[in-house]
């Protein structure tokens, strides 16, 4: 079994000791096998797993009974994907970070169901997703993918995709928090906005309307017309923000259809 020491999660860093976490872990696994391999992660921690379809209950579930670990993964009736890579992942971050564990080992909490890929806004789920974006794309590792390109495009995140076997949504999130590229995420569902767009370091632009899409952008015209693009669009700098130059910002969507949920990812170059 692996012996990694897990501690306790503390104060306003807990990003940055989730990362570390993880990748410390990322690493000790490659330099033993090459890769990362979540199912191999649970074997050394001794912590047995299993594959089902479970409907729409939880993508994935981590449970203690009996004196030992068990994750349970939602393969919704397919074979294994980037999807249940990134569930496995997830429920393995519940095993490492300590308050996770010792809430099942306590008896504290049932068994922890979840809802994985960032879509949650959960702060358990959230830092899950984080220790598993840090475990699949280790930061070194991520940036020789990322600087092949001279700028910024959304090709990027899917070479990064595929190099590491993860969702887009997981790519786009790990580029995003580590401040590559000044960008904003906006939410939107039935034709509006919501939550809190989510911008990183260097993206300065405010929203014309905090739930309104522009109706020239590629998220409205798939509520109102149901038309879904793969491709990126080019928009003025006005129509998404209070703004009145002729600046240009792109716009690229990963549509979610079982949710009626789109996510608006828009860069300027």
């Amino acid at each position: 079994m692996l012996r990694t020491k897990r501690s306790k999660i503390n104060g306003v860093d807990d990003d940055g000791f989730i990362a570390e976490l993880a990748e410390g872990i990322s690493k000790y696994f490659i330099n033993k096998y090459g890769e990362i391999d979540p199912e191999v992660i649970a074997v050394e921690n001794g912590i047995t797993f299993s594959y089902g379809d479970y409907g729409d209950c939880f993508d994935g579930m981590l449970e203690f009974k009996n004196g030992k670990f068990h994750i349970y993964i939602n393969n919704y009736g397919f074979p294994k994907s980037d999807r249940t890579k990134f569930t496995f992942a997830h429920e393995i971050a519940h095993f490492y970070i300590s308050e996770h564990a010792s809430a099942l080992i306590n008896g504290q909490a049932p068994a922890h169901s979840s809802f994985t890929g960032f879509k949650s806004d959960n702060i358990i789920e959230r830092q899950a997703d984080h220790f598993a974006a840090n475990l699949l794309m280790p930061k070194n590792l991520l940036l020789r993918v990322y600087r092949r390109k001279r700028k910024f495009e959304f090709e990027t995140i899917i070479e990064i995709m595929k190099k590491f076997g993860v969702s887009q949504l997981a790519a786009l999130y790990r580029v995003f928090i580590l401040d590559l590229h000044p960008l904003l995420i906006v939410k939107s569902k039935d034709e509006k906005i919501i939550g809190h767009p989510m911008r990183n370091q260097g993206f300065y632009y405010k929203l014309n309307s905090k739930e309104k899409l522009p109706e020239d952008s590629l998220a409205y015209k798939y509520f109102k017309n149901n038309l879904k693009s793969i491709k990126t669009k080019k928009l003025w700098a006005m129509d998404w923000f209070d703004v009145d130059n002729n600046k240009e910002v792109y716009e690229h969507c990963i549509y979610y259809d079982s949710l009626n949920t789109v996510y608006s990812i828009i860069w300027t170059e």
